[in-house]
């Protein structure tokens, strides 16, 4: 197999190692002049570096033609030339943050120019990647070692097939009072920037601060944790949102010295259930912490809310591929000799579903997994105990995972934390129950206990100790990498990824991703696959590591040419991706 992504040493490195060679402003304006009015093809002249004022552009990829997609523009500027405090960027999650900070302040300079705006097709169109409400790494802007990227897509104008030079010299312009605009350190930028990397170091802080604590999940007083409705991300209205407070008993306060005092809910390690009646908030605060793993912009209402970062949601996905999984800790003794311990399905059921999703978060290395009782296959999530006499040991075909919480923390170390509205079942096996009653918050543990016991004085023992085997990706058969630097991958719709010739069907998952987590995913699952699997490390092992070469590389690490806007997954959403590979095959060892 040829070398594949060796990270630094790409075409934009190299480039950005030789920019002596960048043509300048009088060599750009002369190259304009002898292209005005001629074919579109001519804008091949214009593929390269060219040094402007304060900053350095590179233009990557230049259409064929009007119909053609939107050129590349990468535009890189010396961190010593910005005037910013260094303080800003001397370690890696500063670097992290102030990139996100950046992209939003030329986003927002740039302004809307849509496609067609300076000329027919495409022309005008100048567009980057849109951050959400979440703080998260990108490639379309990054600062490292010695420079800020930005990068962008656009449209080169003109009228059907002839260039427009006036029109291409007015965005350029725009480009430069946009970067002046974003990039200047003015005393307000300064201020803004500052608070925007304060935001993220207090939730950093203290999510550090919880786990040493022994907490799960922090939720802080005040939080505004309901969202404004119909899928969005963004807050509700605050006079229409109940600011969260925690029950005394399970109030923590969290020091972090000089960057504050914050007080609120603190889920311990464990058991945690969460009830309440219909839109009374269960859901809410679950999707809250959910959240939590990732940092989020001042204002959001969940700032304060930190979370495990090992923590993923789990729950019923009917229909989804599943292979070569072993399901034995919830299923055994499977009409047609099904081997539950290499189970493959093409279109598996809610309950094998649920089981193997919990199975592969499990081996991708989860310490919190949640669930919500709306969205989970209900024959995986508790024995009725009628049921089970009616039957007969011999037709029990599942573990339920009422049997399993327990086992799961005290044997393993794996919390949970669920949503359940009609089930008393899970007091029994709770360390902390919850009540939400309009989004106030109840500590009600002391009340369950004794519901628990009037009602279900005995808990099912599961009839086998819990194991876990090694689950082991094969290395692919085929070269996704096509022998060249560069992964064909796509998010063609909400959750579905076309990786090469390959369908990765994401659609179900409950997480909401942007389309830049989900090509990132796809193009994880070839690197993983084709440069990571060895045929013995396990998926955990596998993760390890490429987790710490996205921390070293950066989004680089898998797209070295930029030609994706990439959003930076986690380790569970690259394995949901890998786990739902139609080319992936996998090997199951013992524990």
């Amino acid at each position: 197999m040829p070398p594949i992504l060796p990270g630094a040493l790409n075409l934009y490195q190299q480039a950005r190692g030789r920019r002596d060679e960048f043509r300048n402003r009088q060599e750009l304006l002369r190259t304009l002049q002898s292209i005005d009015g001629l074919a579109f093809g001519a804008y091949r002249e214009l593929y390269g570096g060219w040094r402007l004022e304060g900053l350095d552009l590179f233009i990557n990829h230049v259409p064929a033609d009007h119909h053609g997609p939107p050129a590349h523009f990468v535009i890189w500027t010396a961190l010593a030339s910005l005037g910013f405090d260094p303080s800003f960027w001397d370690r890696r999650w500063k670097r992290v943050a102030a990139a996100d900070f950046f992209l939003r302040a030329f986003r927002e300079a740039i302004g809307p120019q849509p496609a067609g705006s300076r000329g027919s097709g495409m022309s005008g169109l100048l567009e980057t990647d849109a951050p959400g409400q979440a703080v998260e790494e990108r490639n379309a802007c990054f600062v490292d070692s010695d420079a800020l990227e930005l990068r962008l897509v656009a449209g080169l104008p003109s009228a059907g097939m002839t260039i427009l030079v006036d029109e291409l010299q007015a965005m350029l312009r725009l480009l430069e009072r946009a970067i002046e605009a974003a990039l200047t350190p003015r005393p307000q930028v300064r201020e803004a920037l500052a608070a925007h990397i304060r935001t993220a170091e207090v939730q950093d802080a203290l999510r550090a601060e919880a786990l040493r604590r022994g907490l799960i999940a922090f939720v802080a007083d005040g939080s505004l944790l309901p969202r404004r409705g119909g899928g969005s991300d963004l807050p509700a209205d605050p006079g229409r949102a109940e600011a969260f407070t925690s029950p005394p008993s399970l109030h923590a306060e969290l020091d972090l010295g000089p960057l504050g005092r914050y007080r609120g809910l603190g889920i311990p390690r464990g058991v945690t259930v969460i009830t309440g009646g219909p839109y009374h908030g269960k859901s809410t605060l679950l999707r809250a912490i959910e959240e939590g793993v990732r940092n989020h912009v001042a204002g959001d209402g969940r700032e304060l809310v930190v979370t495990h970062v090992r923590a993923v949601r789990t729950e019923a996905e009917e229909g989804r591929r599943v292979s070569q999984a072993d399901l034995s800790p919830f299923l055994h003794h499977l009409p047609s000799h099904v081997d539950v311990s290499n189970f493959t399905s093409a279109f598996a059921s809610g309950s094998t579903s649920q089981a193997a999703n919990i199975v592969e978060a499990v081996g991708s290395g989860a310490r919190l997994l949640l669930i919500d009782e709306d969205r989970a296959a209900t024959n995986l999530m508790f024995a009725d105990e009628g049921m089970r006499a009616l039957m007969g040991s011999e037709d029990v075909t599942v573990t339920s995972f009422l049997e399993r919480a327990r086992e799961l923390y005290e044997t393993l170390g794996i919390s949970s934390i669920l949503v359940t509205g009609s089930s008393s079942r899970y007091f029994a096996v709770a360390d902390v129950v919850l009540k939400l009653e309009n989004y106030r918050c109840r500590d009600i543990t002391a009340e369950a206990k004794a519901v628990a016991a009037e009602y279900h004085p005995e808990i099912i023992s599961p009839s086998s100790p819990l194991s876990f085997s090694r689950r082991i990706p094969m290395p692919a058969d085929e070269d996704l990498y096509q022998g060249r630097r560069f992964v064909d991958c796509m998010a063609e719709a909400r959750g579905l990824v076309r990786l090469g010739r390959h369908e990765i069907d994401l659609s179900r998952l409950p997480s909401v991703w942007n389309p830049g987590q989900l090509t990132a995913a796809g193009i994880a699952v070839a690197y993983l696959s084709s440069c990571l699997a060895d045929g013995h490390s396990s998926t955990d092992q596998l993760l390890d590591e490429l987790e710490r070469r996205l921390d070293e590389e950066g989004l680089t690490l898998l797209d070295p040419f930029r030609w994706h806007f990439l959003t930076r997954p986690s380790r569970f959403q690259i394995s949901s991706a890998l786990n739902r590979c139609p080319f992936a095959r996998f090997f199951c060892a013992p524990a």
